[in-house]
């Protein structure tokens, strides 16, 4: 594979273009300001976007003359095919939250990652777990299991927690808290997020 910088100007987005991305724009431009143009804007040998939308509109906010570019010659119903298969791969993954956790924990800059979950509170999510959990999860059940989407909790004198539910992992018996008010505000974002109308579809806690 071959990777050329060419001028902006040179790309053509696709006109039928099936995936609507403006939404991403902001957060993909910032990840290119803070980690750079890694991932290339792949074309056909017309120059015209196989993969790549969002990045070519974050390039332009920007400002970039010049984007790093993989071309490719895919035969037309070939380039049809990847271009949806590329657009839709990433819906297919999901997140394992509490190796998630902690990742963010180790993280000093919380504020930026906030910029991908716009629907979560971060800062609040990451405290709500002790530090001392970081040295407890060492190995791969407990990173499965443990935090705060662990399948089956048991919750013990809420009432006295002052704002923090104390919780045991049954896989693993790892006793910690978790902030009342932060997992609160991370169910109203997923049904925010998903748009669900019946309100006791998720707990209320």
């Amino acid at each position: 594979m071959q990777i050329e910088n060419l001028p902006l100007t040179t790309l053509k987005p696709y006109w039928r273009n099936p995936r609507d991305n403006d939404e991403s724009v902001d957060a993909v431009a910032q990840s290119i300001k803070d980690y750079g143009f890694n991932v290339p804007i792949v074309v056909d040998k017309d120059f015209v976007i196989l993969a790549g939308h969002t990045r070519y509109k974050a390039s332009q906010r920007l400002g970039l003359e010049t984007v790093p570019v993989v071309v490719v010659d895919l035969p037309p119903q070939k380039a049809k095919e990847f271009r949806i298969a590329d657009n839709k791969t990433s819906d297919l993954g999901s997140w394992d939250f509490p190796k998630l956790v902690l990742e963010l924990k180790e993280i000093a800059d919380l504020p930026t990652m906030q910029t991908y979950f716009p629907d979560l509170d971060i800062q609040g999510i990451v405290e709500s777990l002790p530090h001392s959990v970081i040295a407890d999860y060492t190995n791969e059940d407990v990173q499965r299991t443990a935090g705060i989407m662990a399948s089956d909790y048991t919750t013990r004198n809420a009432e006295e927690a002052k704002g923090f539910i104390p919780m045991i992992c049954p896989d693993c018996g790892y006793e910690y808290s978790l902030n009342i008010a932060s997992i609160q505000h991370m169910i109203d974002g997923i049904k925010k997020q998903m748009a669900y109308e019946d309100t006791e579809t998720l707990p209320q806690l």
